[in-house]
């Protein structure tokens, strides 16, 4: 009997764990299963449409699951999303496949899934699905379909409570991150000038300010940690240990700050713009705070404070870049333009910088040749950062 044959339509995705399908020919299905030995396989077209590679999956012992669940535009409702969800959470095992005729409906399951993983809202899941290409967000009726199937969580519903604030002279971005259950909360990178701003927002949402963590010793402000710490006695300072700088908790590589039972970040070492720069890793990998190693559609510099542009540029695509989801999203220290959040995918394709495929020595090269302005601000932050931003 001779094999089928079809133009083949496959979009890998996370590294080559997931891969949204079209129909596939024989020589394509052998190929997923043999390269990449697929796990579970979910087919979205009816079982008898003529494509449906059941048999030949089958016969893989490497696969768990195969299983059928239609999805056409007469059953977008909530028995679909149930059962969509129901598979992906007992089911789906990566490297795993979903099809269907085009690759297009195989991206609502996986949207879903997203969207249930990393608990994000709705325009978020659909941001994440267009950095990604998903054909499924040029459907409006399944983009209707995820509307009405992604619950929407509230701050205050949510088990980690998250502001972002913004302080204009230096462009800096401070961080509250709060646990819903016990109240506790951390700053990350808080700003001298915006201190009160800061604690008045703590209290406006019913906190107890526990921790101040800087990402690094600044060079642009001066930390708020040491006035916070004066005006709330019970407060703690945390800085990596290799920053130099005081603080109640030096942290390293692999160290946890934890408040509350929902406020995790894991500590990621990514020196280059110093010596102690520090990334923060939330929960299941679904958010990092990046400081000034890697920024959106940018970097620290890396020429001063114990700078090194090789170190900088093995930490972000080594830890980031190669250690984090594309879904992650990645909240910077500072951003001149008006910029908010990017994710760890939209990085790696569109950072000038460090993605779209650079060499180190292209990136040495480019922060060779930015030849910037002494930091205006250095010579008053620097020495009362390194004291927590105590006076002198």
């Amino acid at each position: 009997m001779s094999e089928k044959k079809c133009e083949s339509i496959i979009k890998p995705l996370e590294h080559n764990s997931v891969f949204l399908c079209g129909d596939l020919d024989d020589l394509a299905v052998e190929s997923l299963l043999k390269e990449f030995g697929i796990q579970s396989w979910l087919y979205l077209n009816p079982e008898t449409n003529e494509w449906n590679p059941r048999a030949q999956v089958l016969e893989e012992k490497s696969v768990k699951s195969f299983k059928v669940i239609p999805i056409d535009g007469s059953n977008l409702n909530d028995s679909l999303k149930k059962e969509l969800l129901e598979y992906m959470r007992t089911e789906f095992k990566t490297p795993a496949v979903i099809q269907c005729s085009t690759a297009t409906r195989a991206g609502i399951p996986y949207v879903l899934y997203l969207a249930e993983k990393f608990s994000l809202s709705f325009e978020t899941a659909m941001r994440v699905a267009r950095d990604m290409e998903l054909n499924v967000t040029t459907r409006e009726n399944f983009v209707q379909f995820l509307k009405r199937s992604i619950e929407k969580k509230s701050s205050c519903d949510s088990e980690v409570i998250f502001r972002q604030l913004f302080e204009k002279e230096s462009s800096t971005y401070t961080y509250l991150l709060g646990c819903a259950e016990t109240r506790e909360c951390l700053l990350i990178d808080p700003v001298l000038e915006t201190v009160e701003r800061d604690l008045r927002v703590v209290d406006e949402l019913g906190l107890k300010l526990k921790l101040c963590v800087n990402t690094h010793c600044h060079a642009d402000h001066i930390t708020g940690s040491g006035e916070i710490k004066k005006m709330r006695k019970e407060v703690k300072s945390v800085i990596s240990k290799r920053a130099g700088a005081m603080a109640d908790v030096l942290i390293d590589e692999g160290d946890v700050v934890q408040v509350g039972t929902s406020v995790k970040l894991k500590c990621l070492a990514t020196p280059g713009h110093t010596d102690g720069c520090v990334s923060f890793v939330l929960g299941d990998n679904t958010d990092v705070f990046t400081g000034d190693a890697l920024l959106i559609r940018g970097c620290g510099r890396t020429d001063f404070q114990g700078g090194s542009s090789e170190t900088l540029f093995d930490g972000v695509t080594g830890k980031l870049f190669g250690g984090l989801p594309d879904t992650c999203k990645v909240w910077p220290a500072h951003d001149y333009k008006g910029r908010m959040v990017s994710t760890i995918g939209e990085e790696k394709r569109l950072n000038p910088r460090l993605g779209a495929g650079k060499t180190k020595e292209e990136f040495v090269q480019i922060m060779k040749d930015l030849n910037l302005p002494y930091p205006k601000k250095i010579d008053a932050s620097l020495p009362r950062n390194l004291k927590c931003g105590a006076e002198e």
